[in-house]
């Protein structure tokens, strides 16, 4: 394709979009005479296409990052967060899950093979009865990394409860006994027979 005369009103609307374009860029301007010498016809608003496209794509990925960043702050838990609030939180999270028991049970003395993992029996709190709450099986869980008995109660009802008994180390030792809600479960804390107690039911 042989180029446009010197004086072709298209080759005159090129250069001028291409100047336009690199007036922007750090090009000398030697290098620009040169781009624009070299410029064949039917090329119009290449450049600046090109600079759109570009720019679309910058935009993109500022929201994109914007977007992720915001994500992982919002996942990731408050540096002030305390053991308290970190420990209702995981337990009202794990109620929320309704796990089938792995050790079928209607008495505790039925869960006293749990020892060998958890280092202690699970055991009946005082006032469940009371409470009429049975006991309906347990399965192994985590709370804060400690080794718990995560066990299924239900009361008269038939609504589900989950009672956890964890031994608490380092981690666990500065727990308050406490009532609280963590997003419509209702969680109580307490120690009793050397464990850390939670129980929790769907508000």
């Amino acid at each position: 394709m042989n180029p446009s005369p010197p004086d072709s009103p298209m080759r005159g609307d090129v250069q001028e979009q291409v100047r336009a374009y690199y007036a922007g860029q750090t090009l000398r301007p030697e290098k620009l005479d040169a781009v624009l010498a070299d410029l064949p016809s039917g090329t119009a608003a290449l450049a600046p296409r090109r600079r759109t496209f570009s720019s679309a794509w910058a935009v993109a990925a500022s929201v994109a990052l914007v977007l992720v960043v915001g994500g992982l702050w919002t996942l990731r838990p408050s540096a002030d967060a305390s053991p308290t609030s970190l420990v209702a939180r995981e337990i009202a999270l794990n109620h929320t899950k309704a796990l089938t028991p792995d050790h079928p049970a209607e008495r505790f003395e039925q869960l006293a093979s749990m020892r060998d993992k958890l280092g202690f029996a699970p055991v009946e709190p005082a006032g469940l009865a009371e409470r009429g709450l049975r006991l309906a099986g347990a399965r192994y869980c985590s709370v804060q990394g400690c080794m718990a008995a995560q066990v299924s109660v239900v009361d008269e009802r038939g609504e589900a409860w989950t009672l956890y008994q964890v031994r608490p180390d380092e981690r666990l030792a500065t727990l308050d006994e406490v009532s609280i809600a963590v997003d419509g479960v209702d969680v109580e804390l307490w120690r009793e027979a050397g464990l850390v107690m939670g129980l929790a039911r769907t508000r």
